[in-house]
């Protein structure tokens, strides 16, 4: 199992300081595709050893130009990796990342994209995203996320998204919040699965879809994608 130390040089978060894009800075540069994931493993301050698999949000461009790698961590629980990364871990500590794996990954045969997430589930779909963005190697993405609140939302991903669908009519953004009052006039209310049918209506039938989440969430959606005209074979899912 091959390795490389790295250092956290930033944390952007959302308003609520429960949901972060962390960055590393990584002594060595490694492989992998855009969806993988990585180990990160760390120790506290107290000596305690943490360990946990993160969906990687930024692009292997990127990482080969500026050694920079991150994910989006959602803080769940405490004393855990996830509680260490959002609040705990202090700048410049150092961690070990552990090279990338799993399936998550596309062909970029597709001329149109479907991502959907909820909660951390957004960070595999950043790097898919970003990559396509960069290559313009598409037809029409459609990208949904669901929170519970907008302050779960890293503003800095949200502002992003917003910004590129508002210039690119190729691209739309879809921000959904199950529980918040005051909805956002852009926003969607209730799940992603309600926003289904406004996706589709925008894709065309060669689509690709990528889903990350919660079990039930994805099972959900899978069968409703594939009861609408999506094969299967295009759904590629991960669950957490």
């Amino acid at each position: 199992m091959q390795k490389t130390q790295a250092t956290l040089i930033k944390r952007e978060y959302s308003p609520s300081w429960e949901v972060a894009f962390v960055t590393f800075q990584a002594e060595h540069i490694f492989p992998f595709s855009e969806g993988q994931f990585m180990m990160i493993s760390s120790e506290t301050e107290s000596g305690k050893k943490l360990k946990k698999p993160y969906s990687i949000a930024t692009t292997s461009r990127y990482f080969e130009q500026e050694k920079e790698i991150g994910c989006v961590v959602k803080q769940v629980g405490v004393w855990g990796m996830s509680e260490h990364l959002v609040s705990w871990l202090p700048i410049w500590w150092t961690v070990t990342l552990v090279w990338p794996v799993w399936h998550y990954v596309d062909s970029w045969e597709h001329p149109s994209y479907l991502f959907i997430s909820v909660w951390s589930g957004l960070s595999p779909n950043v790097g898919l995203f970003d990559q396509l963005i960069h290559t313009q190697a598409f037809s029409k993405i459609v990208l949904i996320h669901g929170e519970r609140f907008f302050s779960h939302h890293v503003l800095s991903l949200h502002e992003r998204f917003t910004e590129i669908s508002l210039s690119d009519e190729r691209v739309s953004y879809i921000p959904v919040f199950s529980k918040e009052k005051n909805l956002p006039k852009w926003g969607r209310e209730w799940y992603v699965q309600s926003t289904l049918d406004e996706a589709l209506a925008d894709l065309w039938n060669d689509c690709s879809c990528f889903l990350c989440g919660k079990p039930e969430m994805v099972d959900d959606v899978r069968r409703l994608l594939s009861e609408k005209w999506m094969d299967k074979e295009d759904i590629t899912f991960e669950k957490y």
